[in-house]
């Protein structure tokens, strides 16, 4: 009796290690800026051999691309996901979102740019810092007062 629970306990160990062992899933895309001549590479690594949904959110949270793949079986993935178009009304310029999500439900966002120019501009900013101290009238010559 004592061999068969063991051997039940075993198994359902084993059974459940793939799911505890499961591959983090880590979510890279190949640049932070686009422009049109700039294509989108999505690439990672997630569970082995498991479906993957890909997803680009526009700038107005639509979603703009949506792709299934297949995670190879070491669990690393690689795909191109779009040829950047022309800035139109269904691609405009601007921040975009790229989302994968494993079969667990597990998910990685990342957010990119699409611009005219992959350059970036510098833009100096100057800090002001402005403090008003108030000094209440009870205080009196040579005696300590708290400031909040």
């Amino acid at each position: 009796m004592k061999f068969l629970i063991f051997v039940i306990l075993g198994l359902l160990i084993t059974v459940s290690s793939p799911q505890v062992f499961a591959e983090e899933l880590k979510a890279y895309t190949n640049q932070q800026i686009y422009s049109t001549q700039h294509p989108l590479l999505v690439y990672g690594t997630g569970p082995e051999n498991a479906p993957l949904v890909l997803r680009l959110f526009a700038p107005d949270g639509t979603i703009a691309e949506f792709e299934q793949i297949t995670a190879n079986s070491d669990g690393s993935f690689s795909y191109k996901m779009l040829d950047w178009p022309s800035s139109s009304t269904k691609f405009p310029y601007g921040t975009y979102t790229v989302e994968v999500i494993t079969n667990t439900g597990e998910s990685q966002k990342i957010d990119i740019k699409f611009a005219s120019s992959t350059e970036l501009e510098l833009i100096p900013i100057e800090r002001r810092i402005n403090t008003q101290v108030f000094a209440p009238e009870i205080a009196a010559i040579d005696r300590s007062f708290r400031v909040f």
